[in-house]
């Protein structure tokens, strides 16, 4: 970082535009980490409930047997920089970088015919 101080500073007395860029998303809300580890197999639906709160989807599974508790949310972020620089009156050099990421984040509840917990997924990305 120290090498980088002289041109840092010669940049800040050239003329040009330099702007920085930073964003972050978040829909949905993540159930809390302490409540997620407290999910145990055998729960039944009230206790979980209590857990996690509400979930954000409900269905049944691809057998149609078990109930899934889905909790969904979306977790986004990036950031830019853009530097642009007079050449002449008529003309100008501009160079942009940046980044973004995003991460669909999941926990899935499996509950039996009697609203016990049976199995618990957790889905990092997607």
């Amino acid at each position: 970082m120290l090498r980088a101080a002289p041109a840092l500073l010669l940049l800040g007395t050239l003329p040009g535009c330099l702007s920085a860029e930073f964003s972050t998303l978040r829909i949905d809300q993540a159930p809390a980490e302490q409540a997620i580890e407290q999910l145990a197999i055998g729960m039944d639906l009230q206790q979980c409930l209590d857990l996690l709160g509400a979930p954000t989807s409900v269905r049944r599974d691809d057998e149609g047997i078990r109930t899934v508790l889905s909790w969904e949310w979306l977790e986004a972020g990036g950031y830019g920089l853009s530097l642009s620089v007079p050449l002449s009156e008529q003309a100008s050099a501009s160079v942009d970088y940046g980044t973004d990421s995003q991460q669909f984040r999941q926990i899935q509840v499996f509950l039996d015919t009697q609203l016990k917990v049976v199995d618990v997924s957790r889905d990092r990305t997607r």
